[in-house]
Formats: C-alpha cells, structure tokens, sequence
C-alpha cells in the first residue's frame, strides 16, 4: 500500500447519512423518523431542536450527537432524566448505560439511544464506501463488543440478585 492510500485511509470523513426511528416510547411519537445530514444533531422538547421529541420527560435541551471525524458521539447536555446508550435484548427489554451529565459515547449503527424514561430511538448510519474493509470490520467488532458487554452486564447483576436471595433463603432454613 502506497503512502498515499494509507494517508487517505487515515484522513477524517465526511459524515454518513443518517436515521433515528423511534422504535418504543409515548403513542404519539410511534414510527416517527428522522434521516439527515449534518454534523450535529440537537434533541429536545421543543422545536428549537432539529431532532424535537415533545415528551414531558424529555428536557428542552436533552442531548446532542455530533459528528467527530471518524464517529458518531451522543453527549447528554445535563438532561433532567438522562440518555442511555445500548441495545434491545431478546425479551424486547433496554439494555444499556447511563451517560453522565456532559459525558459523550460513540454510537454505531444499530444502537440504541435512550432519552429520559422511556423513548427508545434507534439509529441507523448509512455506511460509508471509503471505509475499507479492515476499517469495518474492526467498527462491527467494536460495536458487537459494546453490546455483548451491555448483556453481560445485566446477566451479573442477576446473578447477583439471585445467589443473595438464595442465601438470605438458605439462612432463615437455619
């Protein structure tokens, strides 16, 4: 490989297009779709958002996702009732990770964004046809690693759950 391709290779891209589909949340906001291109994405309440999402616990200024060069990154902006990022398991259940105020995390595409309690948004990029195809593998690598973490996550916790009831059942047997 030439300097020059691996230079191209390692430039920064123009952002891919893409969708966010509410997927679960209040009535009103079934099937509602969003596909852009842009750099950066501002979701709230109010109109004043190009991504407005008019739900009580959605705050007027709740997240941004932001095009970094390479990523998509979703940074909650000190919402109310935060913005989680994970997956839907098999049971239909939200996966995922709270974000703190401030904090941002790449999303890939697939993931799903939680805004507030209970609007799941999932996002879609359209891939991009400079990626090579090291560079989508080690992407969909990434990604699936994020995923199965959220699961294990939940699965511990379970866990967890259980052998402390199961003790506490084992002692008052005593």
């Amino acid at each position: 490989m030439s300097k020059e391709n691996i230079d191209a290779n390692m430039s920064c891209r123009e952002p891919d297009s893409i969708s966010f589909d509410v997927i679960d949340g209040p009535e009103h906001l079934a099937g509602l779709a969003f596909t852009k291109q842009a750099k950066k994405y501002t979701i709230g309440r109010t109109k004043a958002n190009n991504i407005p999402l008019k739900v009580d616990d959605i705050s007027s200024k709740h997240a941004e996702i932001t095009w970094d060069g390479d990523n998509w990154i979703v940074i909650d902006k000190h919402s109310s009732n935060g913005t989680s990022v994970g997956c839907v398991l098999e049971s239909g259940e939200f996966s995922g990770r709270q974000l703190e105020a401030g904090q941002g995390c790449v999303i890939d595409n697939g993931t799903i964004i939680k805004f507030g309690t209970q609007t799941l948004v999932r996002v879609t990029s359209r891939l991009d046809d400079s990626l090579s195809v090291a560079q989508y593998l080690q992407a969909e690598c990434e990604r699936l690693a994020r995923e199965v973490g959220g699961k294990a996550d939940i699965l511990c916790a379970n866990l967890r759950e259980n052998s402390a009831r199961m003790k506490k059942e084992l002692l008052e047997l005593k």
